[in-house]
């Protein structure tokens, strides 16, 4: 499962952990997932496009970048190494809103 694969510093970093976790056990190796990422505004590169190229370079597909939050695609084998950035607060799954 993927939640044996993380280090154990990581699991800190998920958001809604219980709804990360299943869309990743659901997922196949290689079958990247949608998620929405926080990130440290100081510590982060500081433009967009340093940001999803550092993104990149643990292998997710950065889809969008606005100030601290990044809308990535990660695939369940990438997951650690993007949890493992220090400028990387938290991830979350994309969930839907619902007007009070």
């Amino acid at each position: 499962t993927v939640v044996s694969t993380l280090d154990a510093s990581v699991p800190g970093k998920l958001g809604n952990a219980s709804m990360v976790l299943a869309r990743f056990d659901r997922a196949k190796k290689g079958e990247p997932t949608s998620l929405y990422v926080k990130l440290d505004a100081k510590a982060a590169p500081k433009d967009e496009e340093a940001k999803k190229e550092a993104l990149r370079a643990t292998g997710v597909l950065p889809q969008t970048v606005a100030g601290d939050v990044a809308t990535v695609l990660v695939a369940p084998e990438k997951l650690g190494a993007l949890l493992s950035l220090p400028w990387v607060l938290g991830v979350e799954t994309p969930g839907i809103v619902m007007p009070r």
